[in-house]
């Protein structure tokens, strides 16, 4: 049997249609390569056929008569990678060396992909990015009122179909980072002093709890707390199992066990909150199977099974009225002065992001659950982990990868083309029809 006909007979249900686009970039070293096979040179920047970016470099070399060796070099690499939702596959779609690619060829060059990805039977349901700024701006360039809430852009028409939505979700992992990277930096000199209803959420409490928990009990109540925990370098900035291990129930725990024995101050109430509140946040955006909730004793990590789940409405209701009466609390303190009420609240990039994330899982879930065919839906499925092990796979360093190494290693075709969609038939096949859940 022919892999189109499999692939026919694999999304004969409708909900197999679903798939997920994450893109980002990585760092990569400016190198140019002659490839002896082809005849090309690989290393130059290019954002594809069509897009504006690359037109304004034709131009460019157009006009300024620009020579073949100052053509600019690429520094970074855009990978687009397709996720199934009910089938396993993590597939490369394409790439294209860039110096950072913008929000208008992010246009072309996502949209483009969606099309060609709807001609094999194939719908995009969500667009997975991270918060750079680029990925914002190419989020609000889809304003649409009617569709917007609160304000916020979290989805767009599909194109290819409709009368449905292609919804944008912001990378959860992520914005747990960047949630702890602010706390981090409610400190004596730092960058941010967050209250809550004037109460201060403070990183020396964490500091407190772990010296606490080791030097006068020899215990540890709650996540084993070290050093890599506590002080921040610029690795462990981005390592999330540090944020998540820090931003957690155990570590909010911890701090109400000290209070209730007088062992730590009564003003640690304000950062308890925010650590149980975010922790059951991460957790809800990351259902991975069916058992972890189980085995880890978490019901928040139990997939999603039907259109009521209570979760849902958790992150609507509460989850949101947590965030906004916070953001309301410090506009309305006239102790704090005017221009530092921003440095009060969580950054405006994270608060917009995690609204995305929300308005956007909510709507996602119920119209795939809405389906009768659909047993439950896994919410991890709506991040770019895949996409960055996917970067870090053959253990390439941004030092030595270059483009004609990317190339080479993951089999990828020349820059700025799209893998054809019968390889894409192919990768579904030899991975399975249905993910192992």
């Amino acid at each position: 049997m022919c892999a189109c006909n499999v692939l026919v007979i694999c999304l004969t249900r409708s909900f197999y249609r679903y798939i997920v686009l994450a893109f980002d970039e990585m760092k990569i070293r400016e190198d140019l390569v002659f490839d002896k096979s082809t005849g090309e040179v690989t290393g130059f920047i290019d954002y594809g056929e069509g897009s504006l970016d690359q037109r304004f470099v034709v131009l460019r070399e157009h006009c300024v008569k620009q020579r073949f060796d100052h053509r600019k070099l690429a520094t970074h690499m855009l990978t687009l990678m397709v996720r199934g939702i009910f089938f396993k596959c993590d597939f490369p779609l394409a790439h294209f060396p860039t110096q950072g690619v913008s929000s208008e060829s992010l246009i072309y060059i996502v949209w483009r992909a969606i099309r060609m990805l709807a001609l094999i039977g194939l719908q995009v349901i969500s667009v997975v990015a991270d918060g750079a700024p680029n990925n914002r701006k190419f989020f609000r360039m889809h304003e649409i009122r009617k569709f917007q809430s609160s304000g916020i852009t979290y989805k767009a028409p599909n194109v290819t179909k409709p009368g449905s939505f292609v919804y944008f979700m912001a990378d959860p992992p992520h914005l747990i980072k960047t949630v702890r990277n602010a706390w981090y930096n409610s400190q004596a000199n730092g960058s941010r002093s967050l209250v809550n209803k004037g109460k201060e959420i403070k990183w020396s409490h964490l500091v407190e709890l772990a010296e606490k928990t080791t030097s006068d009990t020899g215990l540890y109540i709650g996540k084993k707390l070290t050093r890599e925990h506590l002080k921040l370098t610029s690795y462990s900035r981005m390592n999330v199992r540090l944020a998540v291990q820090v931003l957690s129930s155990s570590v909010a725990n911890g701090f109400k066990t000290l209070r209730d024995l007088n062992l730590m101050a009564q003003d640690t109430e304000a950062t308890e909150e925010f650590c149980r509140i975010f922790d059951k946040f991460f957790d809800l955006f990351n259902t991975r199977s069916v058992t972890e909730c189980i085995r880890k004793r978490k019901p928040d990590l139990m997939p999603y099974y039907r259109v009521s789940d209570p979760r849902l409405k958790w992150l609507k209701e509460t989850f949101l009225l947590y965030l906004s009466e916070w953001e309301n609390s410090v506009k309305t303190n006239d102790a704090i002065p005017k221009p530092m009420k921003k440095c009060c609240m969580l950054p405006q990039q994270t608060i917009e992001g995690i609204k995305i994330c929300v308005y956007s899982l909510i709507e996602i879930m119920q119209e795939l659950l809405s389906n009768k065919d659909t047993k439950f839906v896994l919410s991890d499925r709506f991040n770019q982990d895949t996409l960055e092990i996917f970067s870090d796979s053959k253990g390439h360093e941004a030092i030595v990868t270059t483009t004609h190494l990317f190339c080479n290693s993951y089999k990828m075709p020349k820059p700025s083309l799209y893998r054809s969609p019968l390889h894409l038939v192919g990768a579904v096949i030899s991975q399975g029809k249905e993910s192992t859940l």
